[in-house]
């Protein structure tokens, strides 16, 4: 609806990266017992608990009452998480008040325009439910319970308590799964990166060989800033800065085919080659007419 994420998908990307998807290193925070360390609770239930509230904030006028759980009916759903666990898990990671919100909404405001403002960050996103309103916990937007267990939920609780390792860990987790989904390719070939010459580079992350086109896909796990949402006059250096490098990887490796480097022996040459770069996170409007000029220049399309 209004976020234009799909609830269902996304709740089942958390379980196909996180627990179906091996990384290429060792991880230093996604280890075993990761999730309960961080949720509170196995994978499995956190995303359970955020569908639980979801169903329910949007079924009853956007509210969760915790007193729900001892209705009948409820022993079903008990049966599964335990209502101990709901509780504590809601009070852990979903739940906010007023000063609260407040003072991360403060602190999260880069313009003054107040209709700018909705382009920015949401602690909603952090907390989707409000403490202090009536009976029960207020959802003032629905569709944010859900994405509080969606990779990129997780990707922010992660990484407020681990910092950048956790980052890098769910990095190395996402690029793999998009290999995951290439392979799923029907009569095509993947790749992984090859490495090659005396210092050892590397070229885009996985190679797609096919009948009628060879795609070198470079996988990048960036958000979009305030100022690309903004659209601000800092929206190309940032764009630059985070995507950058993946144009320059295309092209590189596409001319590294062209050559016929021994590396690179198995890609054939004889059919054209295009360029795909992944993002963990929608970057909007990045291909349209108005935004394109701005992108990097490419050999490669």
């Amino acid at each position: 609806m209004i976020y234009q994420e799909p609830v269902g998908r996304e709740l089942a990307r958390s379980a196909a990266m996180l627990t179906q998807t091996a990384g290429t290193r060792e991880a230093r925070c996604l280890r075993p017992g990761w999730e309960e360390e961080l949720l509170g609770t196995s994978l499995s239930h956190y995303v359970g608990i955020a569908q639980l509230l979801w169903a329910m904030a949007m079924n009853c006028a956007g509210r969760f009452d915790p007193a729900s759980l001892e209705a009948p009916g409820a022993e079903r759903i008990c049966a599964e998480i335990p209502a101990s666990t709901i509780l504590s898990v809601v009070e852990e990671h979903f739940v906010t008040d007023t000063a609260a919100f407040r003072q991360a909404n403060e602190q999260a405001q880069v313009t003054t325009d107040r209709l700018l403002r909705r382009y920015e960050y949401n602690p909603l996103r952090t907390t989707p439910l409000v403490k202090g309103y009536g009976p029960g916990l207020l959802a003032p937007v629905s569709q944010l319970v859900a994405a509080k267990a969606s990779p990129l939920g997780i990707y922010y609780t992660g990484v407020a308590r681990f910092g950048n390792a956790f980052a890098e860990d769910l990095g190395d987790l996402f690029e793999a799964y998009v290999g995951r989904q290439l392979g799923l390719l029907p009569e095509a070939a993947v790749l992984p990166e090859i490495t090659y010459g005396a210092n050892r580079s590397l070229s885009v992350d996985w190679i797609v060989v096919t009948e009628e086109l060879v795609l070198l896909v470079e996988v990048k796990s960036v958000r979009p800033t305030a100022h690309l949402r903004l659209a601000t006059e800092r929206r190309v250096k940032e764009l630059q800065r985070m995507l950058g490098r993946a144009y320059e990887q295309i092209d590189n490796t596409a001319a590294l085919i062209a050559s016929g480097r021994k590396e690179f022996a198995e890609v054939p040459t004889d059919r054209p080659v295009l360029g795909l770069i992944v993002t963990m996170e929608p970057f909007h409007i990045v291909n349209a007419p108005m935004q394109r000029p701005f992108l990097p220049a490419t050999r490669c399309p």
